[in-house]
C-alpha cells in the first residue's frame, strides 16, 4: 500500500530545507499515485532502472 509513503510525503515539508529533495524508491505501478500525493508542494521526476522500469521518484520541494 501507499499509506506509509503518503505519510512521508505529507510530513516531508516539515523536515526539508527550501528546494530540498525527497527520494522514494517504489514499484512501477506506484508512479502516478506518488505524483498525485505530491500535489502542488513538489515537482516530481521519476527515474528508470537499468531495465527501463520506473523505479524511484525525486520529489523536490517547491518554495512557498
Amino acid at each position: 500500500g501507499l499509506e506509509l509513503v503518503a505519510q512521508i510525503i505529507h510530513d516531508a515539508p516539515d523536515y526539508l530545507m527550501p528546494n530540498g529533495e525527497l527520494w522514494i524508491e517504489h514499484d512501477p505501478e506506484q508512479e502516478e499515485p506518488i505524483k498525485q500525493l505530491a500535489d502542488s508542494r513538489f515537482t516530481v521526476t521519476t527515474q528508470q532502472d537499468q531495465y527501463q522500469i520506473a523505479r524511484y521518484s525525486v520529489l523536490k520541494l517547491i518554495n512557498a
